[in-house]
C-alpha cells in the first residue's frame, strides 16, 4: 500500500501510523518518508538525554479534542524552547525552566504534550523498537566495538 505523505503530520500521528505496520522494514519505510528535525531531535533526546532530574511543571493541557491546526505551537516549533528550558534547568534556574516548559506544554496539542511528558519521564516510544531507530539514526547509538573500547580504556 503506498504511503501518503502529509508534511504537517505530528509525531503522535506518525507514531500511530508506524504502530500499524507489521514489520520493522515497513516501519522504517514510513519513518524515512517523514524524517524531520523534530523526529531527529526527539529520538536523540529519547536515547541520549537523561531527564531523571527534570520535573514536569503543573500545566493546563489543551482539550483532547482540540485539533493540532488551531494550537499555538507544534512540537516542531517548540523544540528550541524545550532546549532553552533544558539549559535553564542545567544552570539551576528552575523558574525559567518551569515558565518555558509550561508555555510549551500548554500550547502544543494534548497528544504532543503527553509525548513530551513521556520523554521527560524517560519512557521509550511504544511500538517502535530501538532496532528501528538504530537503522534510522545510527549516529545516535554507539556500536558494540565503541562500547568495548570505552570499557577497556577505563
Amino acid at each position: 500500500m503506498p504511503i501518503l505523505v502529509r508534511s504537517n503530520k505530528t509525531l503522535p500521528e506518525l507514531f500511530d501510523r508506524v504502530r500499524e505496520c507489521n514489520t520493522n522494514e515497513e516501519k522504517i519505510d514510513v519513518l524515512t518518508k517523514y524524517k524531520s528535525r523534530q523526529m531527529r531531535w526527539f529520538v536523540n533526546a529519547t536515547y541520549n538525554f537523561d531527564f531523571s532530574d527534570f520535573k514536569i511543571p503543573e500545566y493546563t493541557p489543551n482539550p483532547k479534542n482540540r485539533p493540532q491546526e488551531i494550537c499555538y505551537l507544534s512540537l516542531n516549533k517548540a523544540v528550541n524552547r524545550i532546549e532553552c528550558a533544558i539549559n535553564f534547568h542545567k544552570l539551576g534556574n528552575d523558574k525559567r525552566y518551569n515558565d518555558l516548559m509550561t508555555i510549551v506544554l500548554e500550547n502544543v496539542s494534548y497528544r504532543e504534550a503527553k509525548l513530551i511528558e513521556d520523554l521527560f519521564t524517560n519512557k521509550k516510544i511504544e511500538g517502535i523498537s530501538k532496532t528501528v531507530w538504530k537503522k534510522m539514526y545510527p549516529e545516535f547509538f554507539r556500536s558494540q566495538e565503541e562500547i568495548q573500547t570505552t570499557q577497556i580504556g577505563n
